[in-house]
């Protein structure tokens, strides 16, 4: 099997959650291979009653990977997937999520360096950004506003972008959201047959930047192309 781990990266309030069980539910109904990894952070803080201080970080982040790396184990060993198979591993989030964190509320950059996410030999990653253009929700214990959303997300993609970790950053509401996340793997895996019919023109739609770093650039881009497939299909 192919195991593919798909880090599911952003900000506060921005849907990583929602979209990984939603990107569960899509591999169910696709019959694909699959396991979620929630977030540690949070259950974390529901256990302890509390948001952790510096020195616990380092844990934190320790344990989010290796629950990823259990899952992806877990997932090869299946006796029932086939060796040519694509394994899907969703991942809510990644150890690069809790170094952005201790970045911005601690000041402390040294996670970057000992968080590097790296994965077996023939384990694929492919990472998810997601967007800004969600409404911000309160969270009591667990979010602290927009400001730390964004300065989150800053962090994010100034790391992944100094150390050339190619990233998509996923737009749209509701479904939209999933379908635009889906669509990114699919293309990403050249696996076409997981998509709906489509017309030719609309296929291996690469519509984000991976070399911008501006988000209203981002989204302008990603509706004017929703726009457009959206009229392309009412003229069907």
């Amino acid at each position: 099997m192919q195991p593919v781990v798909i880090e599911l990266l952003g900000g506060e309030s921005t849907g990583k959650s929602t979209l990984a069980a939603n990107l569960r539910d899509t591999a169910q109904a696709h019959h694909i291979p699959h396991r979620l990894v929630p977030e540690y952070l949070r259950e974390w803080v529901e256990t302890h009653g509390r948001t952790p201080t510096a020195h616990e970080q380092t844990a934190i982040a320790a344990s989010q990977h290796g629950a990823i790396q259990e899952a992806v184990v877990a997932l090869t060993n299946d006796p029932q997937a086939s060796e040519e198979a694509v394994g899907l591993v969703f991942a809510d989030t990644s150890a690069l999520q809790t170094a952005a964190y201790s970045a911005h509320y601690f000041a402390d950059y040294r996670l970057w360096a000992t968080t590097v996410t790296t994965y077996p030999p023939g384990v694929r990653c492919i990472r998810l950004l997601m967007g800004l253009d969600l409404p911000w929700a309160a969270d009591p214990g667990q979010r602290d506003g927009r400001t730390a959303q964004e300065a989150v997300d800053t962090h994010l993609r100034d790391h992944l972008h100094a150390h050339a970790m190619p990233f998509q950053v996923i737009y749209g509401k509701g479904p939209a959201r999933t379908q635009a996340a889906w669509i990114a793997l699919a293309n990403g895996l050249a696996r076409e047959n997981w998509l709906s019919p489509q017309p030719a023109a609309q296929r291996r739609t690469d519509w984000v930047c991976q070399d911008c770093s501006d988000p209203d650039c981002e989204l302008r881009l990603f509706t004017g192309l929703l726009a457009g497939n959206a009229k392309r299909f009412s003229t069907k």
